[in-house]
């Protein structure tokens, strides 16, 4: 095995390993999210986000580690492994890492015991139990203690328990106002509510239409920006090589003029049929959108009315934004048949 590696998404920053079991994975994750760390590389070098971390559900440090190099504040490595934690401190003493200081818990909205009936290394929790019981403790519990502070980005991957995770930090998110990024599984995780929650504390959220390999094909991850910081979509997506951020809800609405209005009909859109979609044109091409049963599902056209392709892609964006629209055929990830995507009763708009 190579003695380092090299995060190229993440500023290029030089990794030592060291000799274990986890080092076999570590040594793969720059390839893993590759989007979703060149946003947060371009946070980070934009100074958007300019204090603490915190990233939950830490795992073997593959996030903490890139970020503790490219940044002197501190890194809250929190996951509830022995095993993890471990590595995460043999990794950074190996590196000279001075600014990951490492939290063994589970975390929820209340204090708790929780359990899993899974590896801990890499679990799901219930709060009906499991084999392997846990205490869990909140964010806001740890603010508490004094055990974090100064928080500018929450990062979470824990196995559906985000929902949890979030009212369990009701405090922090209030007082301190951090990025926050999360991931879900958009089959059964309930990614809509929780952007709806995060949107009426004060956010506006965007889905990173990423397929990530080695996960669900319904795994992606989503950001919530705070409203109060002036966030150029644009310049991220340019920056980072991909029109890839794409807004969820109806916050980011923009009036656009169409040149049609259509009907959406065929065998892959849950047997119904959209009337009236407005088109967004798009390089001489006319884009026609609609969310159906958790999917974004787009009929392209040619400016004299011909089928040109259709396209999809999991999760439900933002339709009223004319740039989430040209973003999401762009980046979409699926292309269907005529017959299950089909387009009638074209009109022009006078």
């Amino acid at each position: 095995m190579k003695s380092n590696v090299i995060f190229t998404n993440d500023n290029n920053v030089n990794v030592k390993l060291i000799k274990h079991d986890f080092s076999n994975s570590f040594i793969r994750r720059d390839k893993h999210e590759v989007m979703f760390r060149r946003i947060n590389t371009y946070l980070i070098k934009n100074k958007l986000i300019d204090g603490n971390i915190i990233d939950l559900g830490a795992w073997i440090g593959d996030n903490s580690i890139p970020w503790a190099m490219n940044l002197t504040h501190t890194i809250y490595a929190i996951d509830p492994s022995p095993n993890n934690i471990n590595y995460i401190e043999q990794m950074a003493k190996t590196n000279n890492i001075m600014n990951i200081k490492t939290i063994q818990k589970a975390i929820g909205d209340k204090n708790e015991i929780i359990g899993t009936n899974n590896n801990i290394n890499h679990c799901s929790f219930s709060k009906k139990g499991g084999k392997v019981k846990v205490q869990s403790v909140t964010l806001d519990y740890l603010y508490s203690q004094r055990q974090i502070d100064n928080i500018a980005y929450i990062h979470l991957d824990v196995e559906g328990f985000e929902s949890n995770v979030i009212k369990g930090s009701k405090k922090i998110i209030q007082l301190f106002n951090p990025i926050i990024s999360f991931e879900q599984h958009l089959e059964i995780d309930n990614y809509k509510e929780l952007s709806l929650h995060l949107y009426n504390q004060g956010y506006n959220i965007y889905l990173i239409n990423e397929i990530l390999p080695g996960c669900r094909h319904d795994c992606r991850n989503l950001l919530a920006f705070p409203k109060n910081i002036k966030i150029q979509i644009n310049k991220i997506n340019s920056s980072i090589g991909e029109n890839v951020l794409l807004s969820v809800l109806n916050w980011n609405n923009s009036s656009y003029n169409s040149l049609f209005t259509s009907t959406l009909y065929g065998n892959n859109i849950s047997n119904k049929i959209f009337e009236n979609v407005k088109s967004v044109e798009y390089d001489e091409k006319h884009i026609f959108c609609v969310n159906d049963n958790n999917y974004t599902k787009m009929v392209v056209i040619d400016k004299n009315k011909n089928w040109l392709c259709a396209k999809y892609l999991q999760g439900e964006i933002n339709i009223l934004c004319k740039q989430s629209i040209i973003n999401a055929y762009l980046t979409a990830q699926g292309n269907v048949h005529q017959n299950n995507y089909n387009i009638k009763d074209i009109r022009e708009i006078k």
